[in-house]
């Protein structure tokens, strides 16, 4: 993690008798006292005491609302002052009477997202979501981070660094400034002259699918990328200045492309009229995301970027890289391919995945049986072994393998497991322990709780799926690393088939197209990274009658083979076979040099 640390102080000396946050050590006294020092014309510092002898007028603000990590940190500064000087500060929120004003100037150490003018002007133009700083203006101290975690940071900065505990007191230099600042991998960026921050994100007022998530992920990738996030409207809005048009909105910049036609994986990006129109037809409109934020990139990063963005009108192709350094798995439990027709025959309009371009099938057996459990068969998709039903993690004798999280991990990516089963279940548990029992929870709960190789580990969000996610692909796709690994499963579609609730397998497959498509858009902001879609087997034995209904046949899992969809590089590997389920573990292992997991 690189930071970058701006200590800006309006005036030019330091009073010698001032302590206080960022103050210099003023080293050895080299001056030649037999010369006499020039005059200056520079009038000294004003420094403000806001603690001396026990006492003190201030007051501790934090919001109203504030959320519970700004009310921990608020507690938290009193009790160190009070630790400090004696001083005997009160605790107040920033609750101002309907009608009054907020004060421009007052007595108080304002803490994390308040009404203050201060922290609205830091946290609105000043700090990106990792920065944090602290300032001193108009008599308001005050201590604040682009997110509660970077405020955590920044009032441990103070209490270490600004109280003088010797002295026992608090002083502050007018118009004192300190910010830590993040160094995020996107730097600040222009398109076309105007920084990229006066942009709004618009999309349709009835977006499809594909625009829905093109515009979400477009902004998840500038929070992890940058630390800040764009404004967002739909196109029934009032006209901004400079827009970034995704889609077909009602916006005449981008009506003017209506008629465009797409051949495969082309896209539309381009400049109108002080905004930029980002097109394409379904999930390739992901082209002109990943267009844009090429263009963005710099060797070096967090430099500035000047982005000149085409003017012409023209599609162009989008080509992913040549090799992966990033997988993403998403694993459906239960769900073949007539689970994914069953969903389609009634509410669902659209399943993302088959739109990718491979298209195969799975073999999903275990060592021990022609149908295979979660257990067996999520060991067999993270570590490329065949095992006995109900074995995680281990070959059939016994010995523990090494799963493709662990090898990402060893090499230096970031990992995350995301699931709507508990994180005791088969699946998730197959890509974080190794146990002879599947049951074994407490093992399980053991073996989870001393991993220090994941970033991001969540489980039993119900319909959370989507955002828990997102979280976890901006915790783990954020240039920390060159790579990173996820594994998300939806899996309720298996447990609604053992029960032969089609109702809620439908649900539950329209869950997993959620998050796909998101994945769709995703991915094309980081082309080096290969998306599989599969399950791990089938489960209710699900046939299509004459008449085109459809009907559950067992409530226990069956051995048919399941739909493989993939995208992204080195993905064509899987295009039209049929392949064993420890192949795709394999083709993983070889995005972090492992030629054949699994042996």
């Amino acid at each position: 993690m690189k930071r970058r640390f701006l200590c800006m102080f309006l005036s030019v000396l330091m009073l010698l008798s001032f302590v206080g946050c960022g103050s210099a050590d003023t080293g050895t006294n080299t001056t030649d006292t037999t010369t006499a020092a020039p005059e200056t014309t520079t009038p000294p510092p004003v420094v403000k005491t806001i603690i001396a002898d026990g006492k003190t007028d201030y007051t501790i603000i934090r919001g109203e609302e504030a959320s519970q990590s700004d009310i921990d940190q608020a507690i938290k500064l009193r009790a160190a002052i009070i630790d400090a000087t004696g001083a005997e500060i009160s605790l107040g929120t920033d609750w101002v009477k309907k009608g009054t004003e907020i004060p421009a100037a007052a007595l108080e150490i304002v803490i994390g997202d308040t009404n203050r003018p201060q922290t609205v002007e830091a946290r609105t133009n000043t700090l990106r979501e990792r920065d944090w700083g602290i300032f001193f203006s108009g008599d308001r101290v005050t201590i604040t981070g682009g997110s509660d975690a970077a405020t955590v940071e920044a009032v441990d900065y103070f209490i270490a660094n600004c109280i003088d505990t010797a002295g026992k007191k608090l002083e502050f230099e007018e118009n004192y400034s300190f910010i830590n600042e993040y160094q995020y991998p996107l730097g600040n960026v222009t398109i076309d002259g105007v920084s990229l921050r006066e942009f709004v994100i618009v999309t349709p007022a009835n977006p499809t699918r594909f625009e829905k998530y093109a515009a979400l992920a477009l902004n998840d990738y500038f929070q992890a990328q940058g630390g800040f996030t764009l404004a967002t409207a739909d196109d029934t809005s009032a006209p901004a200045a400079h827009e970034l048009l995704i889609g077909a909105t009602s916006r005449d910049a981008s009506k003017k492309y209506d008629a465009t036609t797409y051949g495969d994986m082309e896209y539309l990006l381009t400049a109108e009229g002080g905004s930029a129109v980002l097109r394409g037809e379904g999930y390739q409109i992901g082209g002109a995301l990943g267009a844009l934020a090429a263009l963005m990139q710099s060797e070096t990063a967090g430099a500035d970027v000047a982005v000149t963005l085409p003017k012409d009108g023209k599609t162009a192709k989008f080509e992913f890289a040549k090799e992966a350094a990033n997988a993403i798995l998403m694993i459906g439990d239960g769900m073949g391919e007539l689970q994914i027709n069953l969903a389609l025959s009634q509410s669902l309009d659209h399943f993302t995945a088959r739109d990718f371009p491979n298209q195969g099938y799975a073999k999903t057996y275990s060592a021990s049986s022609s149908v295979t459990d979660s257990a067996a068969s999520g060991t067999a998709l993270s570590s490329g072994y065949k095992t006995i039903n109900r074995y995680l993690g281990i070959n059939p004798k016994g010995e523990t393998k090494q799963n493709i999280r662990e090898l990402a991990a060893s090499k230096g990516a970031r990992t995350a497991v995301v699931t709507t089963d508990s994180l005791t279940g088969a699946t998730p548990a197959a890509f974080t322990v190794h146990v002879k029992d599947r049951d074994s929870s407490a093992e399980i709960k053991a073996q989870q709780a001393e991993l220090t190789d994941i970033q991001y580990l969540e489980g039993k969000m119900g319909d959370g799926l989507i955002d828990s996610s997102r979280a976890a692909l901006r915790t783990i796709a954020n240039g920390e690393s060159d790579s990173f690994f996820i594994m998300i499963e939806e899996a309720y579609i298996d447990k609604h088939s053992h029960s032969n609730a089609g109702d809620d397998v439908v649900h539950t497959v329209k869950l997993l197209n959620e998050v796909t498509t998101y994945l769709s858009q995703f991915i094309f902001l980081h082309p080096d990274t290969a998306l599989i879609v599969t399950a791990d087997h089938e489960c209710g034995g699900i046939k299509q009658k004459s008449d085109g209904t459809f009907m559950f046949t067992s409530t226990n899992h069956t051995g048919v083979n399941v739909p493989v969809s993939a995208i992204g590089p080195g993905t064509e590997y899987f295009n039209g076979k049929d392949v064993n389920n420890i192949e795709i573990a394999k083709f993983m292992g070889k995005i972090w040099g492992e030629e054949n997991l699994g042996g």
